[in-house]
């Protein structure tokens, strides 16, 4: 039985995800309007948000699926970084919702490479200028993605700096140090990681004994040195 090709969906998912901002607008507007002492019925209008919120978040997580399902080398990375995304969130304690933004920026922080053709993402070798080029401009892409999104627009900014270095030589605004947002920096580290010990055209996956150490090597160049400290106390209490 041919394999089913999960990617043909992702057009119907996007446009499924900016109608989820007119029935929310709904339930809002049902709570808004519940008369006093009508208990049963808000409790019936929030059990069904709940209900909502559910299909939006595995709608989501369907999309974030579909775009790593494009390569054979993706595939499950959108959902690792994610895991690791809320870990670090748990860890760093911070409130419930950014945890929840955190995580949504992670689930989608690849959106933008459905725009850019699949031979650069899977080609064996180094990237042609142009290609580098090409490539570069994805967090843009998956940014105005987002932004698009109306629930989405808080999670687009940190997806568009999840390719900043914490020493300014980053991109696309070269931004620097705690300039940088929280959710993006804590990102850039996960997504890093992930890719090191994962296979790619161009190599094997690296140990992670060693792709921690890199992570070592790129404090306060590439990463930001507290939240590579972070996640490697998280990793090492996992598997050290």
């Amino acid at each position: 039985m041919k394999k089913e090709d999960k990617t043909t969906y992702i057009p119907e998912l996007l446009e499924r995800l900016k109608a989820f901002h007119e029935e929310a607008g709904n339930y809002t507007e049902r709570l808004k309007n519940i008369q006093p002492g009508k208990e049963s019925e808000r409790k019936q209008i929030e059990k069904a948000y709940q209900d909502f919120e559910k299909i939006y978040i595995d709608t989501i997580n369907i999309l974030a699926d579909a775009i790593d399902a494009r390569s054979k080398y993706t595939s499950g990375h959108s959902s690792r970084v994610r895991h690791y995304v809320e870990m670090m969130g748990k860890k760093l304690n911070l409130e419930e919702d950014k945890i929840k933004t955190h995580c949504l920026a992670a689930t989608l922080h690849d959106i933008g490479r459905i725009g850019i053709n699949n031979a650069i993402w899977e080609k064996p070798g180094g990237l042609t200028k142009e290609e580098y080029e090409t490539v570069k401009g994805y967090p843009d892409e998956s940014a105005d993605m987002l932004a698009s999104i109306t629930l989405l627009k808080s999670v687009s900014n940190i997806v568009r700096h999840h390719r900043e270095n914490y020493d300014g030589t980053g991109y696309p605004d070269h931004l620097k140090g705690e300039s940088i947002p929280l959710g993006a920096r804590i990102l850039s580290v996960v997504d890093a990681f992930d890719a090191m010990i994962s296979e790619r055209p161009y190599r094997d996956r690296i140990d992670p004994e060693v792709a921690i150490e890199e992570l070592k090597n790129k404090k306060g160049t590439q990463f930001d040195p507290a939240i590579v400290d972070t996640f490697i106390s998280i990793w090492q209490k996992m598997y050290g």
